[in-house]
């Protein structure tokens, strides 16, 4: 990717550079220091190409960058601002600690937000596109460990299974593990990649995706004093229920609504198997 300023022509290929640049160059408010905050980890990812096709620089950000980044964009009163979704998240980083009965009142039933048809647990990733043929030299396959298949009497998938001109890795997820042991079986995701080259990058998305499609949220209303004002959407808070067996679960919170004496808050609960315990009986 490349930006110009007046005669000056620059790459830009770190994600977080990259969406600081195309928001720079729209007409919208952007939240300065909430975008900062944000750029470090999007820089872990790096993209290359160009854009060939007329589209406005923040639906580009939209469409072709925020499906494969950990990170969801809000809107507050400084302006538009990208917040990082910490999965791996717990209790002692949230902002704030809320327990139905104590200092809020859930007024909603739980829902999932996604339907569970959407888990899967293999992600491959075609990347490295050549500009003469079209074709991806590489590919990346994310799906479970190869104990895990070999108990249930299969093979881990092969990232050269498609094409014999790529060259491919696999890696294991316990994510994967899993999914796969709920569902019995393997559900895969494929992405071609035409902006990525570079091998971490591809590793860092199929982890992206794998969490994503993996975790289905939960979705639940609360209602509070005036101090839950001070939440913002993309804060995370620690909320304990006992009705629904939840003791500080890292929870994302969607939406703040101010009806005077009360605020409702939009929690989305991100669950974790692997840091998230649940009474077995």
């Amino acid at each position: 990717m490349i930006s110009m300023t007046g005669d000056t022509v620059e790459g830009v290929n770190r994600g977080g550079d990259l969406i600081r640049w195309l928001l720079s160059i729209t007409t919208l408010l952007v939240d300065p220091g909430r975008l900062a905050a944000a750029v470090p980890t999007l820089n872990q990812f790096r993209f290359s190409g160009y854009i060939d096709d007329p589209i406005s620089p923040y639906q580009y950000i939209v469409s072709e960058l925020l499906p494969y980044l950990p990170a969801t964009f809000y809107a507050g009163p400084s302006g538009i601002y990208p917040i990082i979704t910490q999965y791996n998240s717990n209790a002692t980083t949230c902002v704030m600690t809320l327990e139905d009965g104590r200092n809020c009142e859930r007024v909603t039933r739980i829902q999932p937000d996604r339907d569970s048809s959407q888990l899967i647990n293999v992600v491959r990733l075609d990347y490295a596109m050549n500009g003469k043929d079209q074709n991806f030299k590489l590919s990346f396959v994310l799906g479970p460990t190869a104990e895990i298949m070999a108990q249930n009497g299969l093979h881990v998938p092969d990232p050269m299974s498609i094409s014999t001109t790529q060259r491919g890795e696999r890696g294991g997820s316990y994510l994967a593990n899993v999914s796969f042991t709920r569902l019995r079986e393997l559900r895969e995701e494929s992405h071609n990649l035409a902006t990525v080259t570079e091998a971490q990058t591809a590793n860092l998305i199929a982890g992206v995706l794998m969490r994503r499609a993996w975790t289905v949220g939960k979705v639940l209303d609360i209602e509070g004093g005036l101090e839950l004002g001070a939440l913002t959407p993309g804060d995370l808070v620690a909320y304990t229920d006992a009705d629904l067996y939840l003791t500080d679960q890292v929870a994302l919170v969607r939406m703040v609504d101010f009806a005077v004496p009360s605020v409702r808050v939009s929690l989305l609960i991100l669950e974790d198997p692997a840091r998230d315990a649940r009474p077995t009986s």
